[in-house]
């Protein structure tokens, strides 16, 4: 009983022609359909797309700034040159080109942010259900 189908048409009788326009056209549910599929997938590639620009304007997301390489290190060695036959060496340079400052704090590139992203994202879409399932029980 519980699972059994109900006939709408039988107990509303205005909505008996509808019912049977409905089941006559298959092309137009495929059309439809396929409409209805198209509207969703630009609708979540603007979701996608507008959550993305949101982000960068929060973030204020920056170029990263490259680090120069120091002047010496740009530098062919020198070449060993000759007088009189006998070849002169390389002599090292006297010092070592300096060590890059270490941070004073780790940058922030874990998960965190996309764990929060995340968890707003889903608690905003449970929230938007739970709207809309309140509403259509109201009807």
């Amino acid at each position: 009983m519980i699972f059994r189908r109900r006939k709408l048409t039988d107990k509303i009788p205005e909505l008996k022609p509808y019912y049977e326009e409905f089941r006559q056209s298959a092309g137009h549910r495929w059309l439809r359909m396929l409409l209805w599929g198209l509207f969703v997938a630009a609708v979540v590639i603007l979701l996608v797309l507008g959550g993305r620009w949101t982000y960068n304007k929060i973030k204020d997301d920056q170029p990263s700034v490259k680090p120069t390489p120091s002047p010496a290190a740009n530098k062919a060695p020198a070449r060993s040159s000759t007088e009189d036959g006998v070849p002169k060496s390389v002599s090292p340079p006297d010092k070592p080109p300096p060590a890059p400052p270490s941070p004073s704090a780790l940058p922030n590139n874990g998960p965190g942010e996309v764990a929060v992203l995340f968890t707003l994202t889903s608690l905003a879409a449970a929230s938007l259900h739970y709207l809309l399932s309140l509403r259509r029980a109201a009807r």
